[in-house]
């Protein structure tokens, strides 16, 4: 598989994206995740709140600005572009002292969607201009375009509610434990089902953490 900065078709960055979003079920994954280039935004509360809500338009609202107006030429293609399917939502999630799943108002958040390596700075700052144009009530002033790279990690996809997710996360933390690995970072959920489409049993969200040795 073709390195993220060295992608040249949408069918390489399918791939990656299969490689990074959409792992088993039945088993935990190990897996690098190398430094890639994400929209961004950081807020504070339960998902329920208007702000998370807000937070996750945004995103959207960048993410396919960038897009399509890379696609029909009202932001300038830059070298190396070729079209692409926009990556799921994800999350890393965390609060002060121990994460404690249950203080939904004493989460932090940082969500994220991934984009290829070509969507630049100027790209994003167009792309930002556009969205405000549509959704002026948004806060889109708040949206980053930063680089993270999570490293070693282990993950697993999750079948059900998010407030059941507490039976994959010990699998997670005993594959850690068995493999004389520690959890290292943050709790970090990719969201695969739409949850206003897709029925609390079927839901599908990939969760990942970082280990290290």
């Amino acid at each position: 598989m073709s390195k993220y900065d060295d992608l040249k078709t949408s069918k390489e960055f399918l791939a990656l994206m299969k490689r990074f979003y959409f792992p088993s079920d039945k088993i935990v994954e190990e897996l690098q995740v190398p430094k890639m280039k994400f929209l961004t935004l950081e807020g504070k509360g339960s998902p329920e709140s208007p702000g998370f809500l807000k937070a996750v338009q945004c995103l959207y609202g960048v993410a396919f600005s960038i897009k399509m107006g890379l696609k029909f030429g009202k932001i300038k293609p830059p070298g190396g572009y070729f079209d692409y399917k926009v990556p799921p939502l994800e999350g890393l999630w965390w609060s002060a002292g121990q994460f404690d799943m249950s203080n939904k108002d004493a989460w932090q958040w940082r969500l994220m969607i991934m984009l290829p390596a070509f969507v630049s700075q100027p790209i994003f700052n167009e792309a930002i201009a556009q969205a405000k144009a549509k959704r002026p009530n948004l806060p889109y002033s708040k949206v980053e375009l930063e680089e993270f790279e999570e490293g070693d990690a282990v993950q697993m996809t999750h079948i059900g509610p998010y407030a059941k997710e507490g039976h994959t996360i010990d699998k997670l933390v005993a594959y850690a434990e068995d493999h004389a690995e520690k959890i290292s970072g943050r709790h970090h959920e990719i969201y695969i089902s739409d949850p206003r489409r897709t029925k609390p049993e079927k839901l599908k969200t990939v969760l990942r953490y970082p280990v290290a040795k």
